[in-house]
């Protein structure tokens, strides 16, 4: 058994420890000159110097989301005191785990996977040394896809948007708010990044327009200068109009409007398509049903980031290594279409067949567990997940303050400026 493994990013590196662990022989291709995917911050949000387009969104003052301890690898835990960090702690964190378990020694830096072929039940490859220009053709009996979901931009369609004569960006080319000083600007879309940009750019614009649809967002407290716009019905030379009928002068229309899933080297024969940024076919997310020797780390989205890559990827060795067997390919296709039926039945648009959230991560990730017979996360993984949420909701500006602290496997304690604001503690356990 040989394995390919594309990417060195955090699904990447999670991939090489658990193969090298089973003593799997592997390769990691990874087209940047360093380990950590999207962790990596750089100032250039174009092409780098082989003219491939950068592939980090970092920005210089993102803080985590989630609480460092619900998004780390089981076993390896960070060794800084704040829950909410920021990138460089992620990417010490990263170097760190490659180091603890002597990843770099596998991985093929500033090599660049071209095309993927099945090829007589094995898989061919083609990469290329991007500092020599050699292309090599090699050949491995299974392929894990780790090249992240936060590289390519998507855009909205939205009339008049080739009419704006003043600045439009996405929020893959943000990375400081410094040239945002005094301007009027529109962020379009109130996802993470949409919110979080938001917020750093009000610190020095004179007008920030929120641009969404989700009303739980508006009685949440945002800075002054921030104001909540309804979705936008057209683009002017110098002005945006929303659906309410009102009108804005603007300067940047800064579109927060997500990324695409993109895998340029699979060949057509590899049976994937990607429809309105819906991968399929796959099952559960993860292993190609039309070639099952071939998977996608990290699939899925608004969920526990390092903790389900760690059981994908273990599923993944579980059916490679013999110890589970896959169900058929036209049972795997029933477990899809029936997945497909209970998210258009929720009423779910197709771009949303990826996403997550508290209830369907828990049961895809007991899922996971049971099918492949891995160890289940502790309770407390999944309280903490569902405190964050709420506290999200509570103190949008100030949730990063929160310090949390697991006690076992069911309870944690968490404060707020080195005070206790509360806890859950299970008093049967």
């Amino acid at each position: 058994m040989k394995v390919a493994v594309i990417g060195a990013g955090v699904a990447g590196l999670c991939a090489a420890r658990h193969l090298s662990k089973e003593n799997i022989s592997f390769l990691v291709y990874e087209q940047n000159e360093n380990i950590g995917g999207t962790w990596v911050y750089s100032d250039n949000t174009t092409e780098d110097e082989y003219g491939l387009p950068i592939h980090s969104s970092m920005y210089k003052n993102l803080r985590t989301n989630l609480p460092k301890e619900i998004m780390q690898f089981i076993g390896h835990e960070y060794h800084c005191e704040k829950s909410f960090i920021t990138w460089t702690d992620v990417l010490t964190y990263l170097q760190s785990y490659a180091d603890r378990y002597d990843l770099h020694k596998y991985i093929k830096f500033r090599h660049q996977v071209t095309q993927v072929s099945p090829l007589n039940n094995t898989w061919s490859l083609e990469v290329k040394n991007l500092k020599s220009g050699v292309i090599e053709k090699t050949h491995f009996d299974a392929i894990m896809v780790c090249n992240g979901s936060y590289s390519t931009p998507r855009y909205p369609a939205i009339p008049g948007m080739d009419d704006f004569q003043n600045t439009q960006m996405h929020s893959h080319q943000y990375r400081t708010n410094e040239s945002f000083k005094n301007k009027k600007v529109v962020i379009v879309g109130s996802g993470p990044s949409g919110i979080d940009i938001a917020i750093d750019i009000a610190s020095v614009a004179q007008e920030v327009y929120l641009s969404h649809h989700q009303k739980e967002l508006l009685n949440s407290k945002f800075p002054e200068n921030v104001k909540h716009k309804t979705d936008i019905a057209l683009i002017k030379k110098d002005s945006v109009e929303f659906q309410d009928g009102s009108v804005e002068r603007v300067d940047v229309i800064l579109y927060c409007t997500g990324y695409i899933y993109h895998f340029p080297f699979l060949s057509n024969d590899c049976g994937i398509t990607v429809d309105d940024n819906y991968v399929q076919p796959l099952y559960k997310h993860l292993f190609n049903i039309n070639h099952p020797t071939m998977c996608f780390i990290g699939i899925p989205w608004k969920t526990l980031i390092f903790l389900l890559f760690e059981l994908q990827v273990l599923s993944f060795i579980s059916v490679i290594k013999g110890k589970t067997k896959l169900l058929s390919k036209s049972e795997m296709f029933d477990d899809l279409r029936n997945d497909i039926e209970i998210r258009k039945s929720n009423g779910e648009a197709t771009r949303y067949y990826h996403r997550m959230g508290t209830t369907n991560m828990r049961s895809y990730i007991g899922n996971l567990t049971c099918i492949f017979k891995i160890d289940p996360l502790p309770e407390v993984i999944f309280k903490i997940y569902d405190k964050t949420t709420e506290r999200r909701k509570e103190s949008l500006l100030y949730y990063r303050e929160d310090f949390y602290k697991i006690i076992d496997d069911y309870n944690f304690s968490f404060y707020n400026n080195q005070s206790v604001i509360g806890s859950d503690v299970d008093s049967n356990s």
